[in-house]
């Protein structure tokens, strides 16, 4: 059987979308490709997820295949595009190898073709087997695609790379293994193609190596072992990689300096180097050497010394994320802040001190800003009501002022608020009675202060049952608030009650699950960092306050 016109195989799942550069035209289709069509539609007929619903895509005999949806033809009536995005849909695809001329096909297969056919394709140029549950020793039957360019197998329990791994193709400019559950040595050779283009390797736990000396020519663009067991030092030659747009090395074990050649790398946009062990200074990022990087992450290092103002004024960056070090020193102002495209700052957990630059509260796009468990000096709270975008901050254990001495009113403008965390600093006096008018605001810490007063007394307005509606953690220990604990007061926390559907309990608003930002979570007085959160995480401390008389029976309702 002729397979030399088919170039391109990929059986993503589960739902995948026809790309050709084909340019459509009106032609009558050809017999041959037409019953081949049909047979396969009759193995998809009579597939076990075969729906009536799916009855709607099915092909109608009496007109031109090459109308069909789907289905693209060339000039000649030739099939040369395919896409059969039916979802769960399991079928015998043989009859797909009788259309000699496709160059793609993106569809649905079952386990059982996916780990055998691309077998009898040498020619293939494009393989994606992703999720289909490859063995390992399939992977020594690479070695006879010679004209393989793009090569995608995750995730599958490959487990292990074969001797013969690296004699796949010469011309592989893409390898995607993520997710495969490799361990081993991983051969740094494959680092030193002249070809390669894109590596991802990442979350193999148990994948082991290091990073080899880069040659001058190299052409990487894309390198990510995120979650992997590789250590060692980054080499300096990483300062060769200069078409190299995102470099994703986060959750490994590299140690030593970062190299200073990486703030050299123009073209680079994204670079996550966060939970390593790297130490030393923070390589000098400035302008002219990365004016495209846009997302930088260093967060969970050891890194130290000081972090200097030209980071802030670097063109496309909108990301800085330094948290979690041992960073000293202060930090200067930087010039053009509101011409900046910096949304998400933070800085927390080092031991930087000084003033906090007032070009800070200047960022118009800032969304996050984390600045606590720091010993900057003070800094007035009113400051920061300028942010309009601003959706979370914790300026947890600062010397933070307020011109009154209490949470301003204008805290109330940032309405965007998500996360507001202030705890054990020096305010006091009472909680201004706009806060719960902030609609989305999901944590809300206030402990460790000397607020006073009747914290939820103080909120009155038109529609109060809206008040912290969407509140999922509330802290107040241990500052100085009094008064009973009223049922209504317990009913404003709505979305830390259960409701009952389907003989279920499940939250209410805890939306989809994913994972929030981080927090520090303050728990008989011991401080507990979570680096990330569950949307249905809750806690509700009001401990080591004034409050009196019997604690209601709606505080059952809460998780």
């Amino acid at each position: 059987m002729n397979m030399e016109n088919l170039h391109v195989l990929s059986l993503f799942l589960p739902t995948f979308f026809l790309l050709s550069c084909s340019i459509p035209v009106v032609s009558q289709c050809l017999d041959d490709p037409r019953s081949a069509l049909l047979q396969l539609q009759q193995g998809l007929y009579h597939s076990h997820n075969f729906t009536l619903s799916s009855k709607s895509e099915l092909w109608d005999v009496n007109t031109d295949c090459c109308s069909w949806k789907g289905v693209t033809c060339d000039a000649l009536g030739h099939v040369i595009g395919l896409d059969l995005s039916y979802r769960e849909l399991s079928s015998n695809f043989q009859s797909v190898f009788n259309l000699h001329h496709i160059r793609r096909e993106y569809f649905n297969s079952s386990t059982e073709w996916c780990q055998t056919a691309w077998l009898t394709l040498p020619n293939l140029r494009v393989l994606s087997l992703s999720d289909c549950g490859l063995p390992g020793s399939l992977c020594s039957s690479l070695s006879k695609l010679h004209f393989l360019s793009k090569l995608n197998l995750n995730p599958n329990p490959i487990s292990y790379l074969p001797p013969n791994f690296l004699k796949i193709s010469s011309r592989l400019v893409s390898l995607n293994l993520s997710c495969c559950n490799l361990s081993g040595h991983f051969p740094t050779e494959v680092f030193l193609s002249l070809k390669m283009q894109s590596i991802d390797i990442s979350q193999n736990h148990n994948l082991e190596g290091q990073l080899p000396t880069f040659p001058l020519n190299s052409t990487l663009k894309v390198l990510s072992l995120c979650g992997t067991n590789f250590s060692g030092k980054l080499p300096e030659s990483l300062g060769n990689v200069k078409f190299l747009t995102k470099l994703e090395l986060s959750l490994c074990n590299f140690s030593r300096q970062i190299p200073s050649t990486i703030a050299n790398l123009r073209n680079l946009v994204h670079l996550n180097l966060e939970f390593n062990n790297f130490s030393g200074l923070i390589p000098s990022f400035h302008r002219s050497g990365v004016p495209n990087l846009a997302y930088l992450n260093l967060q969970r290092n050891r890194l130290s010394g000081p972090v200097h103002s030209s980071i802030f004024t670097l063109p496309s960056l909108h990301t800085l994320l330094l948290g979690g070090n041992q960073l000293v020193g202060e930090i200067d102002e930087f010039p053009n802040a509101s011409c900046s495209l910096m949304q998400y700052l933070d800085l927390n957990h080092n031991y930087l001190s000084g003033s906090i630059p007032k070009s800070i509260v200047q960022l118009p796009r800032l969304e996050l800003l984390s600045i606590g468990y720091n010993s900057f000096g003070s800094m007035r709270l009113d400051m920061l009501s300028q942010l309009k975008n601003l959706r979370a901050r914790d300026l947890s254990n600062e010397s933070l002022t307020s011109s009154q001495g209490s949470l301003p009113r204008s805290i109330c403008n940032l309405t965007q608020l998500k996360y507001f965390s202030v705890s054990n600093n020096k305010l006091s006096g009472s909680i201004p009675n706009c806060l719960g008018n902030i609609s989305n605001l999901s944590l809300l810490q206030l402990g460790g202060n000397n607020f006073t007063g009747i914290f939820y007394g103080t909120i009155q307005f038109s529609e109060a049952e809206k008040a912290f509606s969407m509140l999922h953690i509330l802290d107040l220990a241990s500052s100085k608030f009094s008064g009973d604990l009223s049922a209504q007061f317990l009913q404003c926390f709505k979305a830390m009650m259960l409701t009952i559907t389907d003989n279920k309990a499940k939250p209410k608003y805890v939306g989809d699950g994913y994972y929030h930002d981080s927090v520090t979570i303050v728990n008989k007085g011991n401080a507990i960092f979570y680096e990330k959160i569950l949307s249905v995480f809750t806690c509700l401390d009001l401990s080591n306050n004034s409050f009196h008389g019997r604690i209601p029976e709606e505080i059952r309702n809460l998780i």
